[in-house]
């Protein structure tokens, strides 16, 4: 079974999110949540880790910060592999 580690999804996503936004757009949190009518705490927990937003809100946010999604989903695959490889 798996038991893919949410937690290091989640710290990937807000990494990605945070490096875009810091160096692809050299916006702030706020500046980002005037973007994509987004609460900057709420920005910084999930660039944290500590939050993984919702379906809508990660499009917004990969949308805005021209993130292409399968940077995100190319990481979830290797996570996948390496507990197939586990087992």
């Amino acid at each position: 079974m798996l038991t893919i580690e949410y937690e290091e999804l989640h710290k990937f996503l807000g990494n990605l999110i945070a490096e875009h936004r810091r160096i692809k757009k050299n916006w702030n949190r706020e500046k980002l949540g005037e973007y994509t009518n987004l609460d900057p705490n709420n920005i910084g927990r999930v660039e944290r880790g500590e939050q993984m937003p919702s379906l809508i809100t990660f499009l917004k946010l990969m949308h805005i910060l021209e993130i292409q999604i399968d940077e995100y989903l190319i990481k979830i695959i290797e996570l996948i592999d390496e507990e197939e490889n586990r087992e």
